[in-house]
């Protein structure tokens, strides 16, 4: 039985060594910052996120999403008038994925297709977007930025 008791003495031993270890490995890098805590200097020139600026950056989450002038119906409308699904396509149906960014002027740039269906239906949606007037762009607070959108296409015959 003595052999599985200092069995488990030299476990815990070695167990609050390595403990002490780590310990000791913070306590010596707070000492070399003069008993201060290592932090990061801010990258931002305000206190509180409305303080902040927001140019050049792209956010996944804003105050006011970019838009179509006229909203989803104006531009399912714009769609469906500059669209041009001739009858060499007609047999071919799909969803193409386009995505872009709206710019704080609100044009769009950098437009690639994030999912293909034919040659043919690809061009025609690069087409039809590179095509498009400007976009309300989105803002965050109450300033026009950089966001980017992405905007699914079907084709399908009648």
């Amino acid at each position: 039985m003595e052999p599985l008791h200092t069995t488990l003495r030299l476990s815990m031993l070695l167990l609050v060594l390595t403990c002490s270890m780590g310990v000791t490995a913070q306590t010596s890098k707070t000492a070399q910052n003069n008993g201060l805590p290592v932090s990061l200097p801010s990258m931002n020139k305000g206190d509180s996120i409305p303080e902040r600026e927001f140019a050049d950056k792209v956010y996944d989450v804003v105050d006011e999403h970019p838009h179509f002038p006229g909203g989803n119906g104006a531009l399912l409308d714009w769609l469906s008038k500059n669209i041009h699904y001739t009858s060499g396509c007609a047999s071919i149906q799909g969803r193409v994925v386009v995505s872009f960014f709206v710019e704080p002027d609100g044009s769009l740039s950098d437009i690639e297709l994030v999912r293909k269906v034919a040659p043919e239906l690809d061009e025609e949606v690069l087409r039809v977007v590179k095509a498009m007037p400007k976009w309300i762009p989105a803002s965050q607070n109450n300033k026009p930025i950089r966001a980017k959108f992405t905007m699914p296409i079907t084709f399908r015959s009648e």
